[in-house]
């Protein structure tokens, strides 16, 4: 993989995670970083920090349609049809608890992991959520499914 793009707002490189490093995440402006334990379970995982390329995450609604760009020039293209925040019990972690912001359902970091990189492929853009000057207090998760060509 090695881009994305929504058409009319963002166009972004996609690097790849060092090999065995899944907490690597590009420190490098206007870049996203493919999440390689995702990729494991056929799912594409794209996360970036919400200080660099991850504020675009918060322009990402339902409806909106995701191009991949491969390596090899093809595309696959997503629907996004779900957008999802969560607090962190423990802001900082990332073996944290976490508080669905509409629900109030709280899950373990297994279950979130479970519940967007796995199960049937699909897209998952992953950054941080700030709150009162903390810029790890939780997660924001979109979710795109693929369009059949």
């Amino acid at each position: 993989m090695r881009g994305v793009y929504v058409p009319g707002f963002m166009a972004l490189p996609v690097v790849q995670q060092p090999s065995g490093n899944t907490g690597f995440v590009s420190q490098q402006p206007g870049t996203v970083t493919q999440f390689q334990l995702a990729a494991r379970y056929g799912v594409i995982g794209l996360l970036a920090h919400n200080y660099l390329a991850g504020s675009d995450f918060f322009q990402l609604v339902d409806g909106l349609k995701v191009q991949v760009v491969n390596g090899d020039g093809s595309l696959h293209t997503y629907l996004i049809t779900e957008v999802i925040e969560y607090q962190k019990v423990t802001p900082g972690s990332n073996w944290s608890h976490y508080i669905n912001l509409k629900t109030g359902e709280r899950l373990t970091t297994y279950q979130v992991f479970t519940q967007y990189y796995q199960d049937e492929p699909h897209l998952t853009f992953q950054t941080c959520l700030e709150k009162d000057g903390l810029e790890t207090w939780g997660l924001r998760f979109v979710i795109a499914e693929p369009i059949e060509a």
